[in-house]
């Protein structure tokens, strides 16, 4: 008996000393080194402008003609602006009339920014600034029940031209023209025990074939249309288990590998869908180290088609590239 305790001791010791070194890949250990992808965090962006730390990363966008990204620091009411290796430039905010910013977009080669109410201004609203971030206009909303309390939170522009827009306090996708001006509104519908009921629209996105991505965080799906706004198909399913959506708040499409990205708030990890709806794989996780969440909001993809995710409660936005192993599979949806 002493001669197999003094075999196992060395061995227990061996093993704790393993263990407490050894570190491990929250994407490992999520299920993300699958057959068909790796995920690994490249880098983590922590700072502004003036080298002070970000404080409550909210929303990311990524202009492909310009090549930048742009983070929204609610916390700090600006918007700082990275180049394309994460270097941080700028920041833009009050100075520039920029109070209460909830995200921005870029299109037809101007930046357009989503402002809720403030001192300044009582009325959410769209400011349209130019190349040289000076502004050119504003967007009020009118025209539908409730729209002098209409806070908007995020924009797209479709193939047409025209601007779809969801609310902080709005269940329906606002549709204006070019000019700001409304149009209708979509109103997405899921079937809850046989019965037919409004599907609350939290965020979206658009893909380069015009397809409109409609993310509702009550219902854990997400509703897909053409950019003629016809209705193709949905997916997701609302819960707190592997494969499905607890309170899903922010949404990103990479068309060229044909999958879909959708950040989980409350599960602190990111969701991979085939662009048909089929679950592929998760990854994350509540924490603070590298690959790691605590309440990420939102998510979109750049130039490298590299994964851009704000860990807001961390305070900070992680980078992460995916290796695509093999193309996701297109049969079936959901």
């Amino acid at each position: 008996m002493k001669q197999i305790n003094k075999l196992i001791h060395p061995i227990l010791y061996f093993l704790l000393v393993f263990f407490a070194f050894t570190p491990f890949s929250p994407s490992t250990l999520r299920g993300a080194e699958t057959a068909e992808s790796s995920v690994r965090c490249i880098d983590v962006i922590t700072m502004d402008h003036l080298g002070v730390g970000l404080a409550y990363p909210s929303t990311v966008f990524y202009d492909a003609l310009g090549d930048e990204i742009y983070v929204t620091d609610s916390a700090k009411g600006q918007l700082v602006i990275y180049t394309s290796d994460y270097f941080p430039q700028v920041s833009l905010g009050a100075g520039r009339g920029l109070n209460s910013i909830y995200s921005c977009y870029i299109g037809n080669e101007r930046l357009f920014v989503c402002l809720g109410t403030s001192k300044q201004d009582p009325r959410g609203h769209i400011d349209i600034l130019n190349n040289a971030f000076l502004p050119t206009g504003k967007i009020y909303f009118s025209g539908f029940e409730q729209s002098a309390s209409f806070i908007p939170r995020k924009m797209v522009i479709g193939k047409k031209g025209r601007l779809y827009v969801v609310g902080v306090n709005s269940s329906e996708v606002i549709v204006l023209d070019s000019a700001g001006n409304y149009l209708h509104n979509i109103k997405p519908e899921d079937e809850v025990l046989g019965v037919t009921e409004p599907a609350s629209i939290i965020s979206l996105t658009i893909g380069r074939d015009g397809r409109l991505y409609f993310l509702s965080e009550a219902r854990g799906r997400v509703f897909v249309y053409d950019q003629d706004e016809q209705f193709l198909y949905k997916f997701g399913q609302k819960g707190g288990d592997r494969g499905k959506l607890a309170r899903p708040r922010g949404i990103a499409v990479d068309d060229q590998g044909k999958q879909v990205y959708i950040v989980d708030y409350l599960r602190h990890s990111v969701s991979v869908y085939s662009i048909k709806g089929n679950f592929l794989y998760e990854f994350g996780g509540k924490g603070y180290g590298r690959g790691w969440f605590l309440y990420p909001t939102d998510i979109c993809i750049d130039g490298w088609r590299r994964l851009l995710i704000t860990d807001t409660f961390n305070h900070r936005v992680q980078v992460f590239e995916v290796d695509n192993k093999k193309e996701s599979d297109e049969d079936g949806m959901r």
